[in-house]
Parts: C-alpha cells; sequence; structure tokens
C-alpha cells in the first residue's frame, strides 16, 4: 500500500485515526500501542515477511537503548547507529552487489546475471 494510495487515503488513514484517538481517549499508553500495531500492520500490508526484519531492528534497537540506558557508553551507541546502517545497506544494496561484481572483473561468470533475493520493505 502506498501512501497516495486510495485504499491509504480512503480507508488505512481515516480507520487508524479513529483507533488511534480512539485510544488516547482512553490512556496514553494505549494510544501508543495501537500505533505500533497500526505502523506494524501497515508493513506487513505489501508482504508480511517484512515484519521478520522489523520486529528484529525493533529489539536490537530495544536491547541497544536499554544497554546505554544503563551504562551510558558512547561505544553502545556506535554499535547501534553501526548496526541499523548495516542492515540499511544490506536491504538497499543486496540486489545490485553481483552487478557491481561484474563490472569490477568482467570475465568472471559465477555472478552474471544473478542476484541475490531481498525483498525491500
Amino acid at each position: 500500500m502506498l501512501y497516495n494510495s486510495f485504499e491509504f487515503i480512503l480507508v488505512f488513514l481515516p480507520a487508524a485515526l479513529l483507533l488511534y484517538f480512539g485510544a488516547a481517549a482512553v490512556s496514553r499508553g494505549l494510544a501508543n500501542a495501537v500505533l505500533c500495531a497500526l505502523s506494524l500492520a501497515f508493513y506487513a500490508w505489501w508482504d508480511w515477511r517484512n515484519l521478520f526484519v522489523l520486529a528484529g531492528s525493533i529489539l536490537v534497537n530495544f536491547v541497544v537503548g536499554a544497554l546505554i540506558k544503563r551504562h551510558s557508553s558512547k561505544p553502545i551507541l556506535v554499535l547501534g547507529i553501526a548496526l541499523n546502517l548495516g542492515v540499511l545497506a544490506y536491504l538497499l544494496k543486496a540486489n545490485n552487489a553481483p552487478a557491481g561484481l561484474d563490472s569490477l572483473r568482467p570475465d568472471t561468470t559465477v555472478l552474471r546475471g544473478r542476484k541475490i533475493a531481498v525483498r525491500l520493505p
């Protein structure tokens, strides 16, 4: 689902706003939980397998945040940023890596025409 699609503008967005503000009338914590669930539902709409990447990223960031809160360590912060950038670089560039390697060594036939199957969220 794209942000400019009719299903987002006419169905998902109004339903999300109603659910969020309805939950906010009850409690702020409930509103945050509803917003997180709606965010996961939005990403799962395109392909439910993306939830595994997203859940892994959320879990790693939660652990890194808890470690930073406990130890107040700059290396832990740098590690967390590096992990996030590493995942982003892998997801954005993995499909283009074989073509890039082929351009470096045009005589190689191992990677020519093959792509790594990474589904982008």
